[in-house]
């Protein structure tokens, strides 16, 4: 809007200097031509007659439009010609670069699906080993646990997964997959249930081939054609690596459970066929790999002529357990789970150091091609610069742009004033969300390194049957009612050396001992928490004035980590098992009452200074709380309460937080 008024001022005089540009040339001419017809007097007629012709195409507004428009051309047609030339050019490098791009998206999709295949690997493999010693062996049980959580967080990195058919289930998502791998792991977990060694490796060995499915998928969409065979090469070793894997946990189980049915049996012998063909047709992919793998055993040194005579044997069948003995046979399962787990590390290790290769090759390629685009880019520029700077219109334009950026300097400096003002608005709202110190490396983009603070007691409060209270009120009567108690929460607590957290619905989480630490923290706590509840019992529900609020209200002392989690409206956030404890506090505790720990107990009797308020420590029954067990917790309060009952009370003596 600020630009019309000036078009509109300016167009005038456009109008009328392009007015005598138009004019005054032919004026000129003319007067030029009666000039030169009375100096040529002297002159034959012939040279008068080539005069005047020359003068009247020099004034001839048809002659002068035919010799601008071959003027014209001199400058346009090269000018068009380069400029198509460096158009198709730089639309095959941009085509190029997507490729390029989309490759290496591919192929980081493809690396976080073969994290997840060989951590399924790994998982069915000891699921077998598990199940065939009769799910006995603690070490075994606490390596398999372990396993399963890495194969969890291979599911979590994945940015999407295509449908899969789990258990005759279709699963298209992540949680669903997770889901669908729990109750299996609870059905092998489960002593009573019957499970065939060859149903719990097809279960996982199913999953796979459709995850192989899903990676090979991903690498037929490559465009990149230079590197087709090494991602094929890649693709087959991720296949080896599972025919690997299928024998590590036949071949445990026949140790573990001392023998193999004829069923399995057949299925190894056919896996040993089906992985040397594999291996070796991979291999003729890239010779690069097949030396890198060669180097990769001989350095690993996985015993692979004593692997090869455990092959053998359990080829012929039989019973280990008999011939060698139970512990013998266990031991020899351990043995053979351990080096065929080095001879899929070593398949792993070569996929991956093949993919890097992939990736610093396309690497170079996007580089290569950015490059190519910035030259073309530069070279077009250049030359439609340098053309259109040989007219005056440019150079007029030039003036006029001068003249404009003069003008938008102006609005700049205005705005730019605006923004600073902006900025000192944003910088007070940021430091009410987090900490000063912690805002300001997170607007200097610097890293943010999570705290761990070795003292602190953390406040968690409830209102008690706020969701009988939110069914009977509207949604905006919530939020006002939210709103006017957590103002006064929140004007309550500036009188205190606390931190507030974070306020989730009707759950109101406090701090103190960070992000400053302070000796006094379970003291300080604690008298803001004596403090809200008697706020709370003046405070009057808006909309039905005749009802009151109660809280509910834990506190726990303890060590946690705080830090900035996440990138997009990033958060303060508390991290640890205070954080926890003290919210089991407030759940199991009692309207109007605050519940305490024993180490909030302990911080308040006999570490904390002396107070200048008193306050009531009553033990209350052992309480039963969630992950924790059974826990000896504490009612505090500032005087004696005849509710309580006949208990001890354990008074603290008078004094200052201070």
């Amino acid at each position: 809007m600020l630009m019309t008024p000036g078009r509109n001022k300016v167009a005038p005089r456009q109008e009328m200097a392009g007015s005598r540009s138009s004019f005054e040339p032919e004026a000129r001419l003319r007067a030029n031509s009666v000039r030169l017809s009375h100096a040529s007097i002297g002159t034959n007629a012939m040279e008068k007659l080539q005069m005047k012709m020359v003068l009247e195409k020099a004034t001839d507004a048809h002659s002068i439009g035919k010799d601008m428009a071959k003027m014209l051309a001199v400058i346009v047609i090269p000018l068009v010609a380069l400029t198509v030339m460096s158009a198709l050019s730089l639309a095959t490098t941009v085509s190029q670069l997507r490729d390029s791009q989309a490759t290496l998206e591919a192929i980081s999709a493809s690396d976080r699906m073969t994290d997840l295949i060989l951590a399924l690997q790994v998982e069915r493999g000891l699921t077998a080993t598990f199940v065939s010693s009769n799910r006995t062996g603690a070490e075994l049980s606490n390596t398999l646990r372990e396993k399963r959580s890495s194969t969890d967080r291979a599911v979590n990195l994945l940015e999407t997964l295509s449908e899969l058919q789990v258990s005759g289930e279709v699963i298209s998502t992540k949680n669903g997959l997770l889901s669908a791998l729990d109750r299996y792991r609870q059905t092998v977990d489960t002593v009573e249930d019957v499970l065939p060694i060859a149903n719990v490796i097809n279960f996982y060995t199913d999953i796979n081939h459709q995850l192989l499915i899903g990676a090979l998928t991903l690498s037929t969409n490559l465009k990149e054609g230079s590197l087709w065979p090494r991602i094929v090469c890649k693709d087959g070793l991720l296949q080896t690596a599972d025919l690997y894997g299928i024998q590590r946990a036949l071949g445990s189980s026949f140790y573990a459970g001392c023998s193999l049915s004829p069923e399995n049996l057949e299925w190894f012998r056919n896996l040993l066929s089906s992985g040397d063909s594999q291996i070796t047709t991979v291999f003729a992919y890239s010779e690069q790999t097949a030396a890198l793998y060669t180097d990769l055993v001989r350095s690993k040194d996985p015993a692979e002529s004593h692997i090869n005579t455990m092959r053998q044997e359990i080829i012929l069948g039989g019973n280990p357990c008999e011939s060698s003995g139970e512990e013998q046979a266990r031991l020899m399962s351990d043995y053979w789970f351990g080096n065929m787990t080095i001879f899929v590390d070593i398949v792993a290790n070569v996929i991956f150091e093949e993919t890097d290769s992939v990736r610093r090759d396309i690497d170079a390629i996007i580089a290569g091609a950015v490059q190519a685009v910035v030259v073309h880019v530069t070279v077009l520029s250049l030359t439609i610069t340098i053309s259109l700077s040989l007219g005056v219109f440019q150079l007029w334009q030039a003036k006029r742009l001068l003249g404009k950026v003069g003008k938008y300097a102006r609005i700049l400096d205005k705005k730019t004033q605006e923004l600073a003002t902006e900025k000192r608005t944003t910088e007070k709202l940021l430091y009410q969300m987090m900490p000063r110190s912690v805002a300001d490396q997170l607007r200097q983009k610097k890293e943010l390194i999570a705290e761990e603070f070795s003292s602190v007691t953390i406040y968690f409060s409830d209102i008690v049957e706020f969701t009988s209270l939110a069914a009977r009120s509207t949604p905006m009567e919530v939020v006002t009612l939210l709103n006017e108690l957590y103002c006064m929460f929140d004007n309550c607590i500036d009188m205190y050396d606390v931190y507030k957290v974070e306020t989730i619905g009707d759950a109101y989480m406090v701090a103190s001992g960070l992000p400053e630490p302070t000796a006094n923290h379970a003291c300080e706590i604690a008298c803001m928490a004596l403090d809200l509840l008697r706020e709370v019992q003046l405070f009057r529900i808006p909309h039905l004035p005749a009802e009151s609020l109660s809280l509910r209200v834990g506190l726990h002392s303890g060590s946690c980590v705080a830090g900035v989690a996440g990138i997009k409206m990033p958060r303060y956030c508390l991290f640890g098992d205070t954080v926890n404890t003290a919210s089991r506090m407030e759940s199991t505790g009692k309207a109007q009452r605050i519940q305490i720990s024993g180490a909030t107990w302990d911080e308040l009797v006999n570490k904390a200074p002396p107070r200048k308020r008193k306050f009531v420590i009553v033990p209350r029954e052992t309480t039963v709380v969630k992950g924790k067990g059974a826990m000896q917790t504490y009612w505090l309060t500032e005087e004696p309460r005849e509710d309580l009952g006949p208990v001890r009370r354990v008074v603290v003596s008078p004094g200052m937080c201070d």
